[in-house]
């Protein structure tokens, strides 16, 4: 049986253009299609305390200034390797 809140990355149909000026936090798997990751990588980086991000009820919830503040911190890590 399928969880009644699972879906797949492909499957959404809003574009961030559009919930962006509305949201500031988003769980795990719109997180991942808005870094560029996949969902099981964003999980890794919030357990492993890269990516910081709040724990609300069983949800993690990640803040979109974090996401844009570790984005920045990984180019610039690659720019300098």
């Amino acid at each position: 049986m399928a969880h009644r809140c699972a879906y797949k990355v492909s499957q959404m149909q809003t574009s961030f253009s559009e919930i962006l000026p509305v949201r500031r936090g988003f769980r795990i798997r719109e997180a991942a299609v808005y870094m560029g990751l996949s969902p099981w990588s964003v999980e890794v980086l919030i357990r492993s305390k890269k990516l910081p991000a709040l724990k609300l009820c069983r949800h993690y919830t990640i803040l979109k200034e974090e996401m844009d503040a570790f984005l920045e911190r990984s180019k610039e890590a690659v720019t300098a390797a």
